[in-house]
Formats: structure tokens, C-alpha cells, sequence
């Protein structure tokens, strides 16, 4: 007998899918932040930013792997050569991209996540802490 408060099984795909666009998430925001890169290797990251966009997490498993070899493979070298070019911070037209993708991920994200526990009360998340609502950005 179902319970009235049960979540239906997730399907594979559907953790695939969570799993992979958390690790999505956390190398967008790595990348625009943290990442030197030489000018055109930031163009590496268009062709993901691009194809994530278009589908946002809805994107099929296939897809979102893709994108993540994609964006781990523009990543920085560990060991360059001497005569490589100089590296900047991404620029500012891919950091306003990841930045507006990165909330559409978290959007998504957020969207498959319920508002109330099972068996929980009618109380919004945070009210019983408070009244404080639960951070979910770090």
C-alpha cells in the first residue's frame, strides 16, 4: 500500500541527470571564477554554454555528459609551456552566460526537489527553523 506522502521512484536517468548537473554546476562556477585561461581557449567553453542553454537541465543524459567532457576538457593545463600566451579571467560576455545558466541550472535543479518532506507538516522549508529560509546557493 502506497503511503500519501511517498515520493514516486526516481528513475536512473533522472539521478544521472541530478548527479550530472551538479557536477555541471560546481565547473561553471569554477570556471568564470577561478579559471586563467589564454584568451581563445576561453572559446572551448561556448560550444557546452551553448548546448546547455538550449536545454537547461532538461537535457537528456547523453547530452549533459557531453557537455561536462566538454567543459572539463577546457579546463587549464597543469603544466604549460613557458612560451604559452598570457592567461586573463574569463571574459565578461561568457561570465554574464555561465552566470544566467548557472541560475537556469540551480532553477531547474531546485525545481525537482519537493517542497515538503515526506510525512512533513504543511510548514514551508525553513518556518520550523525559525522562520529563517534555508540557503541553498553555498
Amino acid at each position: 500500500m502506497p503511503q500519501p506522502h511517498a515520493l514516486p521512484p526516481r528513475s536512473p536517468d533522472e539521478d544521472s541527470r541530478t548527479a550530472l548537473v551538479a557536477q555541471i554546476l560546481a565547473l561553471l562556477e569554477h570556471s568564470v571564477s577561478g579559471w586563467q585561461l589564454p584568451d581563445t581557449d576561453w572559446q572551448r567553453l561556448d560550444a557546452p554554454v551553448d548546448a546547455l542553454t538550449a536545454t537547461g537541465a532538461d537535457s537528456d543524459v547523453p547530452t549533459l555528459r557531453r557537455a561536462l567532457v566538454q567543459l572539463q576538457l577546457a579546463a587549464p593545463d597543469r603544466i604549460t609551456p613557458m612560451t604559452r600566451s598570457a592567461v586573463v579571467s574569463a571574459p565578461t560576455r561568457l561570465r554574464e552566460r555561465v552566470n544566467h545558466l548557472v541560475h537556469t541550472l540551480r532553477g531547474s535543479a531546485e525545481g525537482s526537489v519537493p517542497d515538503h518532506a515526506p510525512g512533513s507538516t504543511d510548514e514551508p522549508r525553513g518556518a520550523r527553523d525559525g522562520g529563517k529560509p534555508t540557503r541553498l546557493d553555498g
